[in-house]
């Protein structure tokens, strides 16, 4: 992980736009911020580490198959049948999903 130019910490940086999307432009400019859409949500939340492994729910199924991922989710969210693919961090092994309520 880079840090921050230290001149990016040294000086406050007062917003001019009144929306948020304005804000963010201004905050990517200021700090020389590069947006890549191939890696936008490509991060585990709980390691940090970058690329996750497409998973189907035969993967992480508990009561059947063999691998490194199996048991991972529980029996009730793949009872549900609405879960049809699965991301796993290659580096701590959480397991991610879609759910009905909310986002990945």
């Amino acid at each position: 992980m880079r840090p921050f130019p230290s001149t990016s910490l040294a000086r406050p940086l007062f917003h001019a736009g009144h929306s948020t999307e304005d804000q963010f432009r201004e905050l990517i400019a200021a700090l020389g911020l590069v947006f890549d859409r191939g890696r936008f949500m490509q991060r585990c939340a709980a390691c940090n580490a970058l690329g996750f492994e497409r998973l189907l729910p035969s993967d992480v199924d508990g009561s059947s198959g063999e691998g490194a991922w199996r048991g991972r989710v529980t029996a009730k969210v793949l009872s549900l049948g609405t879960v049809r693919e699965f991301m796993g961090c290659r580096r701590c092994g959480k397991v991610y999903w879609v759910s009905v309520a909310g986002g990945l």
